[in-house]
């Protein structure tokens, strides 16, 4: 990739609101966590509980990206149109009435995907194109979905569980973690938005490309600044975030992050128990019954003697009524210890090497399953999600979910499991389509903005709401 395509690619996660114009653009890592929507004035769903430090938004400062280029994506001036990318092939049901007003749908749609209140031009312009049906929905949809500032909305779905709907606690011990700082933290999660922007976005100066799941799993790309540059092991002088091809040390996806392992880690420690139990929950759409009355549920206690994993295995396998949920918790879990508590890369702990061989036990969604299997390590472990039916069916009824939760004005989205299942079968049948029918039938395919798109498909998105009807 060229320098100029990596500074392109950098304005998918730059150019989110209105003005962008100047040399220097800037992530904005301070979307709200709570289902707050940037200049609506109104909460419409996608998140927990709000911070009360925060007044229900994370509040982070702005990462300023490198780049000298203006996106070919900045707003339309007034009078002008989006781009018509319509599929002629979008939907099983194209003709079926949408039932809701054009601009009533572009108001919609500019809270999902672009996280804002509708700019002045998109109401004008829907109205013009009379959208009527869901295939009109759906192509007027994809023209806003391919333009880079619906990096908003996507990074809004995505963050939303790292951050688990609210500002994260990512205090850390001074005494065992002395490099680690507030700029760190700041670094770290820009850096995890500026990545799933890549991957939706990865060169705005080309035509719209698909945003495979594999790639949001197993990329090997990143994005360093000083802040980072310890944690990343990857030399840089510079307050910019700066695209990296290739991340040291095998560092693999999302969860490949500094910032997921940050998050999922105790003030001291690493914690294999968060981790497995935030992508059982995030990735895999199982949630685990509260631990029975009288069980302490605090993490072992440090022992320099012991590795974090034979702590933890050390706690709950000595306990029959811990066993079976931490099986579930700590297996994939373990599959990421190479990282300590700020995401560092380890190959030693306590003076022993760090084992994060997995054997994975078997998990249900619905009808989808995932598992029993084996992994080497956090990469290999990516691999299996990247490859897994329940982990498309996961996010397919997340983003279910949130989109209804948006389009309804409502706080609080569906519980996966309370997604009908006919639908999530519909969006994981889009999610495979491919406009390459030219080559072989790649069975780990799965693009996700097809998958964004066909929610807009789905009659059931817009019928629920008396406010729509």
């Amino acid at each position: 990739m060229s320098a100029k395509s990596r500074a392109l690619g950098l304005l998918a996660v730059s150019c989110l609101m209105p003005a962008c114009s100047s040399a220097e653009h800037f992530v904005d890592i301070g979307l709200p966590r709570s289902g707050g929507i940037v200049g609506s004035g109104g909460a419409v769903g996608g998140g927990g509980a709000p911070s009360e430090a925060s007044g229900g938004t994370a509040s982070f400062p702005s990462v300023p990206v490198s780049t000298t280029e203006r996106s070919w994506a900045s707003p339309p001036k007034p009078g002008e149109t989006l781009p018509g990318l319509c599929d002629p092939k979008a939907g099983e049901d194209a003709q079926a009435p949408l039932g809701i007003s054009s601009a009533e749908l572009a108001t919609r749609l500019s809270k999902l995907f672009w996280n804002i209140a509708p700019p002045d031009y998109l109401l004008p312009d829907a109205e013009k194109r009379n959208l009527r049906t869901l295939g009109d929905a759906a192509c007027f949809a994809q023209g806003m979905l391919n333009d880079p500032r619906s990096a908003a909305g996507v990074s809004h779905f995505f963050l939303d569980w790292l951050d688990h709907g609210a500002l994260p606690n990512l205090a850390k011990d001074a005494s065992l973690y002395p490099n680690f700082t507030a700029e760190t933290a700041v670094a770290a999660r820009a850096a995890a938005q500026a990545f799933i922007g890549h991957v939706f976005f990865p060169d705005p100066s080309m035509a719209p490309q698909p945003a495979p799941l594999m790639a949001l799993l197993t990329a090997k790309f990143g994005y360093v600044n000083q802040a980072l540059s310890q944690t990343l092991g990857v030399p840089s002088s510079s307050a910019n975030l700066e695209f990296v091809e290739v991340l040291p040390q095998d560092r693999l996806g999302l969860l490949g992050q500094p910032y997921f392992a940050m998050v999922e880690s105790s003030a001291t420690s690493s914690s294999p128990t968060r981790r497995g139990n935030r992508i059982g929950q995030s990735f895999l759409c199982t949630n685990l019954p509260p631990p029975p009355m009288g069980v302490i549920t605090t993490a072992p206690a440090p022992d320099p003697s012991l590795t974090t994993r034979q702590a933890f295995e050390a706690k709950h396998t000595s306990n029959p009524a811990c066993m079976a949920c931490h099986q579930l918790m700590d297996e994939p879990g373990f599959a990421f210890e190479h990282f300590d508590a700020v995401g560092t890369y380890r190959t030693v702990e306590a003076n022993k090497p760090v084992d994060t061989a997995v054997s994975l036990p078997s998990y249900r969604f619905l009808q989808w399953s995932f598992g029993p299997d084996k992994a080497a390590g956090h990469a290999g472990f990516a691999q299996l999600l990247a490859k897994s039916e329940q982990v498309r069916a996961c996010l397919s009824a997340r983003w279910i979910a949130h989109s209804e939760a948006v389009i309804w004005d409502k706080a609080t989205p569906k519980l996966p499991s309370e997604v009908d299942p006919q639908s999530i079968a519909y969006v994981l049948r889009r999610g495979r389509y491919s406009a390459d029918t030219t080559g072989p039938l790649d069975l780990n395919y799965f693009d996700l903005k097809q998958m964004m798109l066909a929610v807009v498909e789905l009659p059931t998105t817009y019928a629920a709401a008396a406010s729509l009807r």
